[in-house]
C-alpha cells in the first residue's frame, strides 16, 4: 500500500467543505506546509486509533502528595506564601 500525503490544496478543499476534522493513518504523512494550513484553517488532523488527552485525576488522588507539592513550592519561593496551605487544600479537594 502507498504512502498517501496530504497537501495544503486537499486542507483548503476540506475546509472550503466546512469539515473540521482530517483522519490520518500510519501510512499518511501530513507535509508541514500542510500542518500550518491545517490551523490555520481550523482543521483539526487527528489518529483515530491513537489515545486522546487523559482526563485529570480527581483531587487527592494520584502519586503528588500534599506534602511534596508544598515542599517543592517552599523550595522554589524560599518561603511559604500567604495561604499557601489553603491553596492546596483546595486544589487537592480537601
Amino acid at each position: 500500500m502507498p504512502r498517501r500525503f496530504v497537501t495544503k490544496a486537499e486542507i483548503d478543499a476540506l475546509a472550503d467543505r466546512g469539515e473540521t476534522r482530517l483522519e490520518i493513518d500510519d501510512r499518511t504523512t501530513v507535509t508541514d506546509v500542510a500542518r500550518e494550513r491545517a490551523a490555520q484553517r481550523g482543521v483539526a488532523v487527528v489518529r483515530p486509533d491513537a489515545p486522546g488527552p487523559q482526563p485529570p485525576a480527581p483531587p487527592g488522588t494520584g502519586s503528588v502528595t500534599r506534602s511534596v507539592v508544598r515542599s517543592r513550592v517552599l523550595a522554589e519561593l524560599g518561603e511559604a506564601p500567604p495561604g499557601l496551605d489553603e491553596a492546596l487544600d483546595r486544589v487537592l479537594g480537601r
